[in-house]
Protein backbone atom coordinates (compact mmCIF):
# COMPACT_ATOMS: atom_id res chain seq x y z
CA UNK A 1 0.00 0.00 0.00
CA UNK A 2 1.19 3.73 -1.24
CA UNK A 3 0.24 7.10 0.03
CA UNK A 4 1.47 9.78 -1.50
CA UNK A 5 0.96 13.25 0.86
CA UNK A 6 1.60 16.54 0.04
CA UNK A 7 5.20 18.53 1.65
CA UNK A 8 3.59 20.03 4.15
CA UNK A 9 1.62 17.15 5.00
CA UNK A 10 4.37 14.43 5.24
CA UNK A 11 6.40 17.38 7.30
CA UNK A 12 4.06 17.43 10.12
CA UNK A 13 4.01 13.35 9.80
CA UNK A 14 7.58 13.24 10.18
CA UNK A 15 8.09 15.73 13.45
CA UNK A 16 5.35 14.11 15.01
CA UNK A 17 6.66 10.56 14.21
CA UNK A 18 9.94 11.56 15.85
CA UNK A 19 8.82 13.42 18.65
CA UNK A 20 7.36 10.25 19.73
CA UNK A 21 10.24 8.07 18.68
CA UNK A 22 8.09 6.01 16.52
CA UNK A 23 8.49 5.38 12.05
CA UNK A 24 6.09 7.31 10.20
CA UNK A 25 4.56 3.61 9.16
CA UNK A 26 2.94 3.39 12.62
CA UNK A 27 1.24 6.68 12.62
CA UNK A 28 -0.65 5.55 9.45
CA UNK A 29 -1.39 2.17 11.14
CA UNK A 30 -2.64 3.89 13.79
CA UNK A 31 -4.46 6.28 11.99
CA UNK A 32 -6.05 3.51 9.61
CA UNK A 33 -7.25 1.41 12.43
CA UNK A 34 -8.87 4.34 13.84
CA UNK A 35 -10.75 4.56 10.80
CA UNK A 36 -11.81 1.18 11.38
CA UNK A 37 -12.64 1.54 14.85
CA UNK A 38 -14.73 4.76 13.76
CA UNK A 39 -16.82 2.86 11.81
CA UNK A 40 -17.26 -0.02 13.75
CA UNK A 41 -14.90 -2.48 11.88
CA UNK A 42 -12.21 -4.36 13.70
CA UNK A 43 -8.98 -2.59 14.17
CA UNK A 44 -6.78 -5.35 12.37
CA UNK A 45 -4.46 -3.67 10.19
CA UNK A 46 -1.03 -3.75 10.96
CA UNK A 47 2.62 -2.55 9.95
CA UNK A 48 5.12 -4.64 7.39
CA UNK A 49 7.39 -5.02 10.14
CA UNK A 50 4.17 -6.39 12.25
CA UNK A 51 4.48 -9.74 9.97
CA UNK A 52 6.36 -12.75 10.67
CA UNK A 53 9.59 -13.26 8.35
CA UNK A 54 9.15 -9.31 6.78
CA UNK A 55 13.04 -8.91 8.04
CA UNK A 56 13.77 -11.58 5.67
CA UNK A 57 12.59 -9.89 2.45
CA UNK A 58 15.34 -8.77 0.56
CA UNK A 59 15.95 -4.82 0.89
CA UNK A 60 14.85 -4.17 -2.67
CA UNK A 61 11.50 -5.29 -2.09
CA UNK A 62 10.88 -2.90 1.10
CA UNK A 63 8.60 -0.21 -0.07
CA UNK A 64 8.54 3.34 1.74
CA UNK A 65 5.31 3.50 3.17
CA UNK A 66 4.83 7.21 2.91
CA UNK A 67 6.69 8.25 -0.24
CA UNK A 68 6.86 12.07 -1.34
CA UNK A 69 8.14 13.97 -4.11
CA UNK A 70 11.63 14.59 -3.26
CA UNK A 71 13.47 17.82 -4.00
CA UNK A 72 15.88 15.56 -6.09
CA UNK A 73 14.19 13.17 -8.65
CA UNK A 74 17.74 11.57 -8.85
CA UNK A 75 18.45 11.20 -5.42
CA UNK A 76 15.06 9.83 -4.82
CA UNK A 77 15.27 6.91 -7.46
CA UNK A 78 18.54 6.18 -6.54
CA UNK A 79 17.71 6.09 -2.41
CA UNK A 80 14.46 4.10 -3.42
CA UNK A 81 15.34 1.68 -6.19
CA UNK A 82 18.71 1.70 -7.31
CA UNK A 83 20.47 1.48 -3.87
CA UNK A 84 18.61 -1.48 -2.67
CA UNK A 85 18.77 -3.11 -5.60
CA UNK A 86 22.34 -3.15 -5.73
CA UNK A 87 22.46 -4.15 -2.42
CA UNK A 88 20.00 -7.15 -3.09
CA UNK A 89 22.41 -8.35 -6.30
CA UNK A 90 25.95 -7.62 -4.74
CA UNK A 91 25.14 -8.54 -0.96
CA UNK A 92 26.47 -5.28 0.33
CA UNK A 93 25.01 -2.73 2.34
CA UNK A 94 24.19 0.52 0.84
CA UNK A 95 25.66 3.78 2.45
Amino acid sequence: MQLWVNAPGFAELSRLAEERGVPVEALGVEALNDLLIKHRRPPVVEGKTARPGAGAAPAAFALAPFPVWPASPATWWYETFTAPMLAAWTGRKPK
